[in-house]
């Protein structure tokens, strides 16, 4: 039987470098078209947040500061903390975890989330603190391929796999003004 997402709180961890993260935006795009009702959270690292900020499915970003995170012990322990309560503030229904690692899978285990899903391939610790394992060869699929396979939990199929990066209007404009104003210096 599929997870209901209905009026549901979903955080996605992906504490990866920048490539990592853009594949996420298929799993972020369907579960924005195929599950509406869904509050939608995403957490990153410090650096790749800014591709992920403008897109309208994504209701919070979390961004992870690894460098805060790593300073020293004593401060390590103040951001683990602080952060670790903010999330289960956020009383998450369901937490998947794309990092395979033991920092995101400690994570996603505090926020106290009821369905925390993870990959096959992930750490020893994931599959201890996860409590849905999707089973997929990460060398038969690609990654993207493999990051749908979750939505399958919740009983969402025919997914797009299509990357679609949201970039601002303002954005936009202001680089039309500097290839516009570019050309004109030219002329």
């Amino acid at each position: 039987m599929p997870i209901n997402l209905d009026g549901k709180k979903v955080l996605i961890i992906k504490l990866r470098y920048i490539g990592d993260t853009l594949s996420l935006l298929p799993v972020i795009e369907n579960l924005r078209v195929k599950s509406q009702n869904t509050t939608l959270d995403v957490m990153v690292n410090k650096g790749t947040e800014e591709v992920m900020a403008p897109h309208p499915g994504i209701r919070r970003l979390w961004v992870y500061d690894r460098k805060r995170a790593k300073r020293n012990a004593a401060s390590s322990l103040r951001y683990h903390c602080t952060l670790l309560r903010q999330l289960r503030s956020e009383k998450y229904d369901a937490v998947i975890d794309f990092t395979h690692g033991d920092r995101a899978a400690f994570i996603a285990f505090m926020t106290g989330a009821p369905h925390r899903i993870t990959y096959q391939n992930a750490s020893a610790l994931s599959h201890l603190l996860m409590n849905h394992i999707i089973r997929s060869d990460p060398f038969k699929h690609h990654i993207v391929d493999q990051q749908l396979l979750s939505l399958h939990l919740f009983g969402l199929d025919d997914l797009d796999r299509t990357l679609r990066l949201h970039i601002p209007q303002s954005f936009l404009d202001l680089i039309r003004s500097d290839v516009i104003g570019s050309q004109a210096d030219v002329d």
